[in-house]
């Protein structure tokens, strides 16, 4: 199905200071009619402070997975206030993992139409309902542009505010995970809060399309777990994740999870796990 790309999704080339370094956000949104205007006042926020520490947040990208609510209308006004917000909209809904992919393709269209060097931009996952704080993105930044690591990934400290079964859920399917794939140990189950270097992002973002399709050929299912399956691929390139806490989820936007979706979560986990051990 095709999407539509609006008029505040337009490139230009622009010159770029060799020092510094350019972060392209993507964000898929669904129904962010209430986070998206904090979220974006707190991103521009966050954006002056980065570029004291020689970062340029040259894009947000949110791509709305055909919102029922205002999401639409209020990512539009967004969009004309804020000059590194940009915006693709689904007319039906195609669920997270095509939003993703969309986010990944266009935002690398974004630097290569800037004539950026890829080793100098950094793309930046994140989510859109206020579970991941802007203010953690230097903390995910700084591991690449020190030369730590070429990817970063963030999680989140659950707690008992969240109910004891996700915050029992995640740090004991997040471990498992972590340890056998990534000899990294990070307690969150698909830890979507992550920074990659370019030229890295580069080659991830085709693998993990035809990743995609092979999951779904080998298990009927559509992909979930895309960040574990991304941290993996990388790690068999010879990235090794900088593991980062993040801050705890504030409390007006916690969710307590439904279990029937802890259980779903669940059978994504082994089938992901099975798929990636050659199991499949």
């Amino acid at each position: 199905m095709p999407f539509c790309l609006p008029s505040v999704l337009k490139f230009s080339i622009v010159t770029f200071p060799m020092g510094n370094w350019a972060v392209f956000a993507y964000l898929p949104a669904y129904n962010v009619q209430r986070t998206a205007p904090e979220l974006t006042v707190r991103m521009a926020a966050v954006g002056k402070k980065l570029a004291a520490r020689g970062f340029t947040l040259k894009q947000a990208l949110f791509v709305d997975d055909g919102s029922t609510d205002g999401t639409a209308k209020q990512l539009s006004h967004l969009a004309r206030k804020h000059k590194f917000v940009r915006i693709i909209r689904f007319k039906k809904n195609r669920g997270a993992m095509q939003a993703l992919f969309t986010g990944m393709r266009v935002s690398l269209l974004s630097a290569k139409k800037a004539k950026l060097p890829l080793k100098k931009c950094i793309f930046v996952r994140m989510d859109s309902d206020l579970e991941h704080q802007p203010e953690d993105l230097l903390k995910l930044l700084v591991p690449i542009s020190s030369g730590k690591s070429r990817i970063s990934a963030g999680y989140i400290p659950f707690d008992a505010r969240s109910g004891t079964a996700m915050r029992g859920f995640n740090r004991k399917i997040g471990l498992e995970e972590s340890r056998r794939l990534l000899r990294a140990p990070i307690p969150q189950f698909c830890p979507g809060f992550n920074a990659i270097r370019g030229d890295l992002f580069a080659r991830l973002a085709p693998m993990l399309a035809k990743k995609a399709a092979s999951f779904k050929r080998a298990t009927g299912k559509t992909m979930l777990t895309i960040d574990i399956v991304e941290l993996a691929a990388a790690k068999k390139m010879g990235a090794s994740p900088a593991v980062v806490r993040l801050r705890k989820i504030q409390g007006k936007w916690l969710k307590i999870a439904d279990p029937k979706k802890i259980a779903a979560y669940t059978v994504y986990h082994r089938l992901t796990m099975d798929f990636l051990l050659g199991k499949n």
